[in-house]
């Protein structure tokens, strides 16, 4: 298992919510629905903020915390989070909030991982909020 710090895990994290947000935006514009474009938006943009805040709370936490070491492989588990999904052009809205639900919940999974395996108390507040952070944004969208 890889070693990695509290600040590689939240680049790692944001570029993973980039790629999400963009995977998203794509979908989008291949949506025939309106109400299904619509959400596909509303995600792109909820999946590109997350990516823009964990990219401040890389700048913004204390050294001891940024600096912090971690044995957890985010990326590895990332992928995991993407369930197999028919085309985007035969889900109905009911179908697509069922598969952001289900890559949400995976992701909050991971971070409380994350939260669990650190040693340093402070480490483990900064992956705590952001399960709540996600835990917030899926009831907005559900």
């Amino acid at each position: 298992m890889r070693y990695r710090t509290a600040k590689d895990l939240l680049d790692t994290a944001a570029g993973l919510h980039e790629g999400l947000a963009a995977y998203y935006q794509r979908l989008a514009g291949t949506a025939e629905q309106e109400k299904v474009k619509m959400l596909l938006d509303y995600l792109a943009r909820h999946e590109a903020g997350m990516a823009d805040t964990l990219v401040r709370y890389g700048k913004d936490i204390a050294a001891h915390i940024r600096d912090a070491w971690f044995t957890y492989e985010l990326d590895a588990g990332f992928i995991q989070c993407i369930p197999p999904a028919k085309p985007v052009g035969e889900m109905n809205v009911d179908e697509l909030i069922n598969l952001a639900i289900q890559i949400d919940d995976c992701i909050i999974d991971l971070y409380q991982l994350i939260a669990i395996s650190s040693e340093l108390p402070e480490a483990r507040e900064v992956f705590s909020s952001l399960v709540e952070q996600e835990r917030k944004e899926k009831m907005r969208m559900v």
